[in-house]
């Protein structure tokens, strides 16, 4: 019982990163981009130390709960705000499954959580760590392309504008097959135990 009260205070603190977060990232300033990233890389970090000393003291009810989500909306958002950027070559229908996958778990918990008979989600907690190192890739990209842009000795070559435009295409992609293929498999798995428990 005696760490849920830092669990609860490090709960609060990534709270409120979220609006800070996407705040800096829409902010098309070489600092606020850097602040951006230093925020994300940061919240990962309290995440990794959460999940750490959250074993055996979370209230399933609450901490547990907001945690799940402030994951979700770290990631959701991010995405959105790429999608959103003239920068990135990030096109809407890559992001659309990322968001939907981070929501899928959320749908199938609300699911068995009406049910009388316990049933429990089995999911892989360590696959939202995938899309936060794209996301950290993604931030560090841009803030090379704010520093490059707002640096008048540097230029970005024809062979630097690639790099930024594909390695966020690429990794953007890479991380919306690998959600949908974890979304379908979610929904596979659990979908047949909520059947079998329902009928035994």
């Amino acid at each position: 019982m005696e760490n849920i009260k830092p669990i609860n205070t490090v709960i609060y603190l990534r709270m409120i990163f979220i609006p800070f977060f996407v705040m800096f990232l829409l902010m098309d300033n070489v600092y606020a981009r850097l602040i951006a990233l230093l925020i994300f890389v940061t919240e990962c970090g309290i995440d990794i130390y959460e999940n750490h000393i959250s074993v055996t003291s979370y209230n399933a009810n609450t901490g547990g709960i907001l945690s799940v989500l402030i994951d979700k909306l770290m990631i959701s958002l991010a995405f959105i705000c790429f999608a959103g950027m003239k920068t990135l070559s990030i096109p809407v229908w890559m992001v659309i499954p990322i968001v939907l996958n981070e929501y899928v778990t959320s749908g199938l918990k609300n699911i068995a959580a009406s049910r009388k008979d316990n049933i429990s989600i089995r999911t892989n907690p360590k696959s939202r760590f995938v899309p936060k190192g794209g996301i950290i890739i993604i931030l560090t990209l841009l803030a090379v392309i704010s520093i490059i842009e707002n640096a008048p000795a540097l230029s970005i070559t024809d062979a630097n504008k690639f790099l930024f435009e594909a390695v966020p295409y690429w990794v953007t992609l890479v991380i919306a097959g690998f959600s949908a293929a974890s979304g379908v498999n979610c929904v596979i798995r659990n979908i047949k135990v909520l059947k079998e428990e329902k009928n035994g």
